[in-house]
C-alpha cells in the first residue's frame, strides 16, 4: 500500500503511482537481499560480485516478483498485476457458478463479478488507508485528545444513525405487511 505522497503522485507526471511502485519492487527486494548476503554470507570481496549470494539466488529461483507486485493506492487505485488477479478471481467465480447452474451464463457475468470484486477490494483499500491516517492522530501532541473526542463523537453519531435506520426499516416493514390484501386504504 502506498501513501498519497509526492513520491508516488508527483504533479505533472502521467501514469499511476501504483504502477511506479510495482515496477520498483523487484529491484528493491533484490538490493535488500544482496545487502544481507554481503553482511551475513561473506559476499564478494573487493567490491565485485562474482555471483549472487544465497538469498538473492533463492529469491530469483522462486521467480522474484515477476514484473511487479500487488500495490494499492490511497484512492483505491491498483497496480496492473492486482487488476489481473481480480480478473482471475472473477473468471474463476464465474466458472464455479456456471458449473453449479449447469449452463453457461456468458461474458456479462464475468464483467459483473469483476466489478463487484473490484469494488469490495477498493473499498477495503480506502478504509485501511483512512484508518491508518486516523490512527496516526493518536500520536499527535496536544491535539490528540481533541481528535480522540471527535472520533468518539463521530462513532456515537454513526451508531445513532444506524439505530434510526433500523427503526425506520422496521416501521416500513410493519406498514407494508398491514396493507397486504387491501386495495385502497
Amino acid at each position: 500500500m502506498i501513501s498519497a505522497a509526492r513520491t508516488w503522485y508527483p504533479r505533472g507526471v502521467n501514469g499511476k503511482g501504483t504502477e511506479r511502485r510495482a515496477s520498483r519492487l523487484n529491484n528493491e527486494y533484490e538490493a535488500k537481499l544482496a545487502d544481507l548476503d554481503q553482511r551475513f554470507h561473506n559476499g564478494a570481496e573487493g567490491g565485485q560480485q562474482a555471483r549472487p549470494g544465497p538469498l538473492v539466488s533463492r529469491f530469483r529461483d522462486l521467480g522474484g516478483l515477476h514484473r511487479g507486485g500487488l500495490v494499492a493506492g490511497p484512492w483505491g487505485d491498483i497496480s496492473p498485476d492486482f487488476a489481473k488477479l481480480i480478473q482471475i478471481f472473477a473468471e474463476s467465480r464465474a466458472e464455479n457458478m456456471n458449473r453449479a447452474r449447469g449452463w453457461e451464463a456468458g461474458k456479462d457475468l464475468v464483467g459483473r463479478l469483476t466489478g463487484e470484486i473490484r469494488r469490495s477490494i477498493c473499498v477495503s483499500i480506502i478504509r485501511a488507508s483512512q484508518l491508518c491516517l486516523l490512527e496516526r492522530l493518536s500520536q499527535l501532541g496536544p491535539g490528540a485528545p481533541a481528535a480522540a473526542a471527535r472520533r468518539q463523537k463521530t462513532l456515537h453519531l454513526e451508531f445513532q444513525r444506524d439505530k434510526e435506520r433500523e427503526a425506520f426499516h422496521q416501521v416500513w416493514l410493519s406498514k407494508r405487511s398491514s396493507r397486504v390484501g387491501r386495495a385502497f386504504i
